[in-house]
């Protein structure tokens, strides 16, 4: 397990991951550099950087959750004497892209990338269960703000994108989030957005936010099968080996589905009975927000239970209901192949 300490500065904490001796440096400007011209930016949401000093350009994966973060990424860029030429959104929580604004402002000609399903929600700004755990929509009054600083889209798929003379590798990265993609640098640093999360997150946070569980596995298959030289968690930082973490991800989500199904192997229980029941099991903070973060969990459970066979639904008064069905056993293992990226040399199966 990496190792992790905090440092205060000025009421701020900060939390640092050590991977080991030499694997990531600290540079006088802030950022940390993980290997050749891949750097992050440490606090609670890892930015990543990614600089061709060729071209004096720098390409951002994700702008931060505001525009004291956006400062700092961009005066720790302008230190080692590059610009921001770009930005990857990876995904449509509002702590990844509340700095395009900023960005923006300081670089008219900027290109901003991501997803359609990232670039949809960030200019129609739909509220739905699944979007709100991570941030409010910007909204003036009862009005939310529409964002229009998406400026190219890109697939939902695994490619390469070509950004000036920088070449990048896109990875679909479902399971979290609708469209949410990670990125991989030529020093094959892999950028996972928040398909996973830090040790530090996993110690305070027993309920994880996926809303596919299949995919999310999936993902974590995937990610495994990267010969990556290092790894960085938007949620926790860098970590040179991901074996231990997907164990622990993957020990959370069972457990919860095993949860949710021993719940209704007896008797059948509303889906709300359900969300409640999940709520005081994980102590779930009693607001709205966190209601919604609960929501989206519990049902993603359920709809995976749904699909292996493992409980039945049904409408009744205008309820639904969440019922076991004749398979009582959850096996644990899955059945699945695991992903393997084919045609790129420089990924194998681990």
């Amino acid at each position: 397990m990496a190792a992790g300490f905090t440092t205060e500065n000025k009421g701020l904490t900060r939390y640092i991951t050590i991977i080991g001796k030499g694997d990531c440096l600290m540079a006088d400007t802030g950022l940390i550099r993980i290997e050749g011209s891949s750097y992050y930016l440490p606090g609670r949401w890892a930015v990543g950087v990614y600089l061709d000093f060729d071209t004096r350009c720098a390409v951002l994966i994700d702008s931060g959750a505001g525009t004291t973060v956006a400062q700092q990424v961009d005066h720790a860029v302008k230190a080692h004497g590059c610009k921001v030429a770009a930005i990857i959104i990876t995904h449509g929580h509002e702590v990844q892209f509340r700095g395009n604004q900023y960005f923006k402002e300081q670089y008219p000609d900027i290109h901003i990338y991501s997803t359609h399903q990232t670039g949809m929600y960030l200019r129609h700004k739909s509220i739905s269960s699944s979007e709100l755990p991570f941030g409010a929509p910007i909204c003036e009054g009862n009005i939310c703000m529409p964002d229009h600083s998406i400026t190219d889209f890109i697939p939902h798929a695994d490619g390469s994108l070509q950004i000036g003379a920088i070449t990048l590798q896109i990875l679909a990265l479902p399971g979290h989030c609708s469209g949410m993609i990670g990125v991989i640098t030529p020093d094959d640093v892999v950028y996972c957005s928040d398909a996973m999360f830090g040790y530090h997150t996993l110690s305070k946070q027993k309920l994880l936010y996926y809303t596919n569980i299949a995919e999310a596995k999936s993902t974590f298959r995937k990610l495994l099968s990267l010969k990556a030289s290092a790894y960085v968690l938007y949620h926790g930082g860098c970590i040179k080996g991901m074996r231990n973490l997907v164990k622990q991800h993957m020990t959370r989500i069972n457990e919860t589905t095993h949860f949710i199904m021993n719940l209704v192997q007896d008797s059948p229980l509303t889906m709300e009975t359900i969300i409640e029941k999940v709520m005081r099991r994980y102590e779930v903070e009693q607001s709205v927000q966190q209601y919604h973060v609960a929501n989206a969990i519990t049902h993603a459970h359920v709809t995976e239970l749904y699909r292996k066979g493992l409980v039945l639904q049904y409408l009744y008064g205008g309820y639904l209901y969440v019922a076991g069905s004749h398979r009582d056993v959850m096996p644990d293992t899955d059945e699945e192949p695991e992903h393997i990226i084919k045609n790129n040399l420089l990924y194998v199966p681990s």
